[in-house]
């Protein structure tokens, strides 16, 4: 189209050289001004269209996809390559890790260690090397972890078995706190009773019930003026709600689960002020 002396709308000659055609192909696939790129072909006929509609089929639908698998391809074969160099390093730290663990001075029997043919890590150094990772986990945690890991029994770890530390380590575990000890009491003298209130406490629906209470409770105070003598008794109405939620939630979750919530302990800040000044 060079030689048709076209110009685009800047003044600049149409498709005069290769780089410039070159360029003005590669605006065109980016979509950046392309409208630009075909009127000046488009005026001179219609059927020149055809071209760029061929050439934007080809980039958008053959090329493109195949610099996306290439790219694709590149990206999983260096993931990969860091995935087994990662593993490896972990390997090789456990490996230092259990050396150090197995030929240094172990506890007797009576200590919590039995001792055992080859190098092991007793149960002892075992539990004492979990509890001082950065990452609190209860005794009885530590036990289960120790109780896979030793899958023969034996009451220590073998190399091949203390290698698989960091896939259990890795594995998220949600511990069930035991309940609070008024609670407990209550439970095993009203069973059913206690298991329907645990059950009715952590529904959806005693969540959707006090999320209804709070929109309403909002809704009340935006409505209430100076001279409405029912503000108060409805406040009250809804904090009495309140408290009896906190409560329902302290005895059934206990108090250490209750504050590890964000929103509970929130809660019990404002309606404990609420109570207060009220």
């Amino acid at each position: 189209l060079g030689h048709r002396g076209l110009v685009l709308v800047s003044g600049r000659p149409y498709f005069s050289t290769y780089w410039d055609t070159l360029f003005d192909l590669y605006v065109l696939v980016t979509t950046a001004n392309n409208p630009d790129i075909m009127m000046p072909a488009f005026n001179q006929h219609v059927v020149y269209v055809s071209f760029f509609v061929a050439f934007l089929v080809l980039c958008y639908f053959i090329y493109m996809n195949v610099v996306l698998a290439v790219i694709y391809n590149s990206y999983k074969r260096h993931l990969k390559a860091e995935v087994l160099e990662s593993f490896m390093n972990r390997q090789r730290q456990l490996q230092l890790a259990f050396d150090l663990l197995a030929h240094s001075p172990q506890k007797t029997a009576a200590g919590g260690c039995e001792k055992a043919a080859g190098a092991v890590v007793c149960r002892a150094r075992f539990l004492q090397l979990l509890s001082s990772l950065p990452q609190r986990r209860s005794p009885s945690l530590l036990a289960v972890f120790f109780a896979v890991l030793d899958a023969d029994n034996t009451g220590h770890i073998e190399r091949v078995e203390f290698l698989r530390l960091s896939e259990l380590l890795s594995v998220e575990v949600s511990e069930i706190l035991p309940q609070s000890s008024c609670f407990r009491r209550a439970a095993r003298r009203l069973p059913r009773i206690s298991s329907a209130l645990t059950k009715m406490v952590n529904s959806r629906w005693f969540q959707y019930f006090f999320d209804l209470l709070t929109m309403l409770n909002a809704i009340v105070i935006g409505c209430s003026g100076e001279d409405s003598s029912w503000d108060a008794p409805l406040e009250w109405c809804f904090l009495s709600f309140f408290m009896v939620e906190i409560c329902l939630k302290l005895l059934t979750l206990g108090v250490t689960r209750f504050f590890r919530r964000v929103w509970n302990t929130f809660d019990f800040v404002v309606i404990g002020s609420a109570f207060v000044v009220g």
